[in-house]
């Protein structure tokens, strides 16, 4: 029986219930496909049971604090360079001197991790993890905590993604399991400031980025603004919508400026990360009675969504330095009976997502990159993918007024001009107009590919249209080396109990890295193998559809009562009665 070596990170909290469904799931694939085939074929989990140094995320931070009495955060949950320092410098009779529980077993992991933490500012052992995915290929990573905020560890998926120069990320969006509508009424006060993301900025001459994202104490009169509004509605919550978990220092400091409008006027301030305000609006928009965000969140994304599935009933312009009021009342719309089977393509390592930033006495600053070489990679490959998928139409989207997003849009229509694409209806069209039609004509959305930022947010909102990213799952590729990580694209949901959380983002992303790498180019698997894993990635989207279709046993978040696996029990079920 030949070994197919695949990665394996479980992930975070509950994370890795829903994680071991998925491998279960695909072990059961195997085998069955094996039957059918006429193979003998078994995967070779490689986890961080084989190697520590494979450890990653809150798991990692977790292991050095409860394993070793390693402080390495803390009580802010922000890096302690003293401690990482000691870890680097010190040899192993003075570091067990102060901290007995390591072992000089331990000492090269331990130093990986704190280098890790010191240098990139991530919970990942970045020499383990790294020469793992270069040597083995594949992976599935289950979903892994981010410690928002300024001063803590970035996010372990970026930096993985950088690290491979991973170019696209693919989303795939099908509403197959049935759950009962709520409609609910809508009446939201929307305040969106002047300031946002910029092509013009002294900051960008000279330099290789294309757009900034500029904040200002300026902004600050945007939020007292909706502030005041609650105040005087007599509503106690403003929502602070930005992505400050990615853009640390401009959008930190817009929620920093709500945070002293909070203490000045008694309305409590919520931070929600943009994305994942997008989701809700499409799916709990009753929740938000004020809500407050930077321009170019609002102006291309949280305005035309609202418009679309809303009426607007208020609007008035505060002026040039303050920027503008709306207010929106209706109803939430009804997906459930929808067909959607859309996949998104997602440029992966660029954008904001560099990680660059600069701040000086007055502003706060995330630089953005979008280069011609990753623009040309991303766009040609959602077009080959169209093509193999047999799909018709695939929408380009650009934000008219970046330059960065100017060059993603002209190197799509030189692409989209070659004869090998003729066949593909290409729609270029900019995001606000996007955001109408895929709430109205969501089922005539085969493929949509844009900027990194612009399809994180795009995205979680197209979760809700499917029950919620509890049902998204998302594959990682890099075109030169062919690497694949696959992985659920919701959170951790440290919140559930154990095994409540919904594995069908993960047993999907699973079933994504098997067919692909039944795909694979690189020779890292035998023609045998990719026969038999094309056959288990069929059987488990074959019995992962029927299971959610037939409605029984899901879990919580799609209106059931079921365990996360009690749903991998009912799909595997499936799985051996298939052919």
């Amino acid at each position: 029986m030949s070994q197919i070596d695949v990665l394996y990170f479980p992930g975070d909290d509950r994370a890795e219930d829903a994680s071991e469904v998925a491998k279960d799931v695909a072990n059961a694939a195997l085998a069955r496909a094996n039957e059918i085939v006429g193979s003998s074929h078994k995967f070779n989990w490689i986890s961080e049971n084989e190697d520590p140094r494979l450890t990653v995320g809150l798991r990692l931070w977790l292991r050095l604090k409860n394993q070793f009495d390693l402080p390495v955060l803390n009580e802010n949950d922000a890096r302690d360079k003293e401690v990482l320092n000691f870890i680097l410098k010190s040899d192993i009779t003075d570091i067990q001197a102060k901290y007995p529980k390591v072992q000089a077993s331990d000492l090269a992991f331990i130093r990986d991790a704190a280098q890790s933490l010191l240098d990139m500012n991530v919970l990942v052992p970045s020499d383990g993890v790294l020469e793992a995915l270069n040597r083995v290929g594949y992976s599935y990573k289950g979903a892994t905590g981010t410690l928002s905020g300024k001063g803590t560890p970035a996010s372990i998926n970026v930096f993985i993604r950088q690290k491979l120069e991973s170019d696209a990320c693919v989303r795939d969006f099908k509403n197959v399991a049935p759950r009962k509508h709520k409609s609910v009424d809508v009446d939201m006060a929307v305040f969106v400031g002047c300031e946002g993301v910029t092509s013009e900025s002294e900051h960008l001459v000279g330099t290789g980025y294309t757009d900034a994202k500029i904040i200002t104490k300026k902004s600050a009169a945007v939020i007292q603004k909706a502030f005041e509004y609650a105040k005087a509605k007599g509503i106690d919550k403003v929502y602070v919508a930005e992505k400050g978990n990615i853009l640390k220092e401009s959008d930190n400091a817009f929620i920093d400026l709500a945070k002293a409008a909070e203490a000045e006027t008694g309305v409590k301030m919520e931070y929600i990360i943009f994305d994942n305000f997008l989701q809700r609006i499409t799916k709990n928009p009753d929740w938000f009675k004020v809500v407050v965000t930077s321009r170019f969140n609002g102006e291309e994304f949280l305005v035309p969504l609202a418009v679309a599935m809303f009426n607007e009933v208020e609007r008035e312009d505060l002026g040039k330095d303050v920027g503008v009021f709306s207010r929106y009342v209706g109803k939430n719309i009804d997906y459930t009976k929808t067909k959607i089977d859309t996949r998104c393509y997602r440029q992966n390592n660029e954008c904001f997502y560099i990680g660059e930033d600069k701040r000086t006495e007055t502003e706060s600053i995330n630089f953005r990159r979008i280069t011609r070489k990753m623009s040309e990679n991303i766009i040609r490959y959602s077009l080959d993918d169209t093509l193999v998928r047999g799909a018709k139409r695939l929408f380009i989207l650009y934000s008219p007024y970046l330059a960065g997003d100017k060059l993603f849009l002209q190197v799509g229509r030189e692409i989209a001009r070659e004869e090998k694409y003729k066949s593909i209806d290409v729609v270029f069209m900019t995001i606000g107009d996007y955001c109408w039609y895929t709430v109205h004509r969501p089922e005539s959305v085969e493929g949509v590919v844009g900027t990194n930022l612009t399809m994180d947010f795009l995205t979680d909102a197209e979760a809700s249209k499917i029950g919620g990213i509890g049902m998204m799952p998302s594959f990682n590729y890099t075109l030169e080396t062919g690497i694949m990580v696959s992985e659920p694209g919701h959170g951790t949901a440290p919140d559930l109990q154990p095994n409540q959380i919904n594995p069908g983002a993960s047993i999907w992303a699973m079933a994504a890295l098997l067919e692909r790498m039944s795909d694979d180019l690189s020779g890292r698997i035998t023609p045998d193998q990719k026969k038999t894993l094309a056959k288990a990635a069929e059987l488990v989207y074959k019995a992962t559809t029927q299971f959610y279709s037939a409605g029984q046993n899901l879990t919580g978040d799609l209106g059931g009562t079921g365990t996360t696996t009690g749903v991998g029990d009912g799909i595997k079920t499936i799985l051996h009665s298939l052919q």
